[in-house]
């Protein structure tokens, strides 16, 4: 009767996490797996800047608008088996572009996401290959015009190799894909905008200092992504696009049931 119990608030508590529409451009939370019945929450701060994609404004192309994101965010990931990560990630987003016409100062507003990862045993406790998707819709509102705001949706979507450094932590790379598809309204004019560098590459690393804590096991990640340009010889353009930042701080928990890897350590 317990076990079933215990099943049945698995099945609703996965649900509720699934039905979340993960935030900005960061997959460390941490890349490397969370072994199965446990939880991993924490906090993390994350960078996104470079170029939105070139609109026309008037039936005129307007030159590369240069931008930037900012990310404060708490999440929370739940394993209902080590191959299986679902969370969910709340916190606040502002968008910045500061440029002429299209000058935009926006103020922390809400953003809410969800993550999904995947992932394979590692083969000889050395290698595993590791798939993150993540969505998240956000608002952010102009510090001087309370009737200009940018929002929208992202998406993440990274896969590649983990490596597990025994007694250290983890390092993972592989290829990333993030678009941002968002509208700025301004004074009644609405404008479709995105990133047009969506297809890159990461690398984060997945640090787990030796401590006595005995109810949890804290880590650090650091995660960095690259976005370069899609027609690297044209119009003079920089090679790089765009370019993301994370920096996560938080704790995995010992198994909440089952003794499945209950001495488990990175």
């Amino acid at each position: 009767m317990a076990t079933s119990s215990k099943l049945v608030k698995k099945i609703i508590l996965t649900a509720i996490l699934l039905a979340t529409p993960s935030l900005a451009a960061s997959v460390s939370s941490p890349t490397a797996p969370v072994p199965a019945a446990r939880f991993a929450t924490g906090a993390s701060y994350d960078y996104f800047g470079g170029y939105l994609h070139k609109p026309r404004v008037a039936g005129v192309r307007v030159d590369d608008l240069p931008f930037k994101m900012n990310g404060l965010n708490a999440f929370f990931t739940y394993a209902p088996a080590t191959s299986i990560n679902i969370g969910v990630d709340l916190g606040m987003r502002n968008v910045s572009l500061p440029q002429g016409d299209f000058e935009f100062n926006g103020k922390m507003g809400i953003a809410a996401g969800s993550h999904l990862k995947l992932s394979t045993p590692y083969f000889g406790d050395v290698m595993g290959i590791i798939a993150i998707c993540r969505g998240l819709w956000f608002y952010s509102e102009d510090r001087n015009d309370r009737n200009a705001y940018y929002s929208g949706m992202d998406f993440t979507g990274a896969g590649g190799l983990s490596f597990h450094i025994k007694n250290i932590g983890y390092v993972s790379l592989g290829a990333k894909y993030f678009e941002i598809v968002g509208e700025n309204s301004n004074e009644g004019n609405n404008r479709k905008w995105s990133n047009d560098a969506t297809l890159g590459g990461f690398v984060s690393f997945d640090f787990f200092p030796q401590t006595n804590m005995k109810n949890q096991i804290p880590f650090i990640s650091l995660e960095f992504g690259f976005f370069p340009n899609d027609k690297p010889f044209y119009g003079g353009s920089p090679a790089i696009r765009n370019a993301s930042f994370g920096v996560t701080i938080g704790a995995i928990t010992h198994p909440l049931y089952g003794n499945s890897d209950r001495n488990w350590r990175p």
